[in-house]
């Protein structure tokens, strides 16, 4: 028995040193799985027990295993499958809608799609510029209840685009062109009555030169096109010129400027030369959810040739909110023309319909 349990032990030694089976040293040297008692009385009770029960059945004071914490476990896993996890993650919470937002994102308010609060003011701020880069689609009706020289009514309906163009390569500077196309009604007058139809077409380019935060100013040619249906609902000539404007926001919730508009008939015609000045002041003050209040928007007028003036005096109430999401405006203005000749307006009800685009 000696001599068999001594070759055993050369055998072992012999194949450890090639490196098919580690020597009984290093046997001696690995950890115990229970523990490293030094003796056979430190062990537990059970790993006495010989034969397949005693593989089956560890110890009961053999700590159970602790899983690996959540840094550990991050550690662990390979670059690869990181990346992996986390862009999984993240689309599993874009899904969700759970996306965290943005560094530096604003948290969304109360009116910010244009709806209520401080979205409809800044809207309405926007609107109500002249030089702002906002497209809208105006839909104007102007009730006249007294006319000069008469004892009938009138009404003029304007249809009004605004449209904005960003500055190029070509042009540094962006535009904004607004067209304006009226159609007038017939009024009563003794022994016959005066025919409608439509009016001369209003064209006005402005590019817009910011100067600072708090000013604005724009300059650009306007012309007027001899579109009207008969000598009453227009002038007859083609006309031409330019316009200037100016706008103010340095004092909080108001606007304060001028839009002025010098035209000049040019061409032949029957009916009389055309020298004529169209200015409007700008005073408009803003208020919560979109509400605004300010001087009427309709222009003064003074025709160089006669020497008359017609002045209008109102004040305009308005608000800009939505209507199934679609940002719109609408306001009133009653007016009343200081200056009005015959067949002019005295006493005039304006009613402001519009579709509003961009932000």
């Amino acid at each position: 028995m000696c001599g068999k349990s001594m070759w055993r032990k050369t055998i072992l030694a012999v194949a450890g040193c090639i490196g098919f089976m580690p020597p009984a040293a290093a046997f001696a040297q690995l950890p115990s799985p229970y523990g490293s008692p030094s003796s056979a009385e430190e062990r537990p009770a059970k790993s006495r027990v010989t034969g397949a029960r005693a593989i089956l059945q560890p110890p009961e004071d053999l700590p159970s295993p602790t899983p690996p914490s959540a840094g550990n476990a991050k550690q662990a896993r390979p670059p690869d499958s990181v990346g992996s996890y986390e862009r999984s993650t993240a689309f599993q919470k874009a899904l969700e809608h759970e996306a965290p937002p943005a560094e530096g994102a604003a948290e969304p308010t109360e009116g910010a799609e244009g709806g209520e609060g401080g979205g409809s003011s800044d809207l309405a701020a926007k609107f109500t510029s002249p030089t702002a880069l906002l497209t809208s689609y105006q839909f104007v009706t102007q009730y006249n209840p007294i006319v000069e020289g008469t004892r009938a009514h009138s009404v003029q309906f304007l249809f009004r685009p605004v449209l904005p163009i960003p500055k190029s390569d070509w042009i540094p500077l962006p535009q904004i062109i607004r067209i304006t196309a009226p159609v007038l009604s017939s009024i009563e007058i003794p022994g016959g009555s005066i025919p409608g139809g439509f009016g001369d077409v209003q064209l006005f380019d402005l590019f817009v030169l910011p100067l600072g935060k708090k000013l604005t100013v724009g300059a650009g040619p306007v012309a007027i096109f001899p579109t009207a249906s008969s000598q009453f609902t227009g002038q007859g000539h083609y006309q031409i010129g330019p316009a200037f404007v100016t706008l103010y926001t340095g004092i909080p919730k108001w606007q304060l400027g001028f839009l002025v508009q010098d035209l000049l008939s040019i061409g032949d015609s029957n009916q009389p030369s055309v020298h004529q000045m169209i200015y409007q002041l700008i005073m408009t003050r803003h208020f919560e959810r979109g509400w605004y209040m300010g001087l009427c928007g309709a222009p003064a007028t003074v025709n160089w040739n006669t020497e008359k003036a017609q002045f209008p005096a109102g004040v305009a109430l308005g608000r800009v909110f939505t209507v199934w999401k679609q940002p719109v405006n609408f306001s009133v203005t009653p007016t009343y023309y200081v200056g009005a000749t015959d067949f002019q307006s005295r006493l005039q009800v304006q009613f402001n319909f519009s579709m509003i685009y961009g932000k």
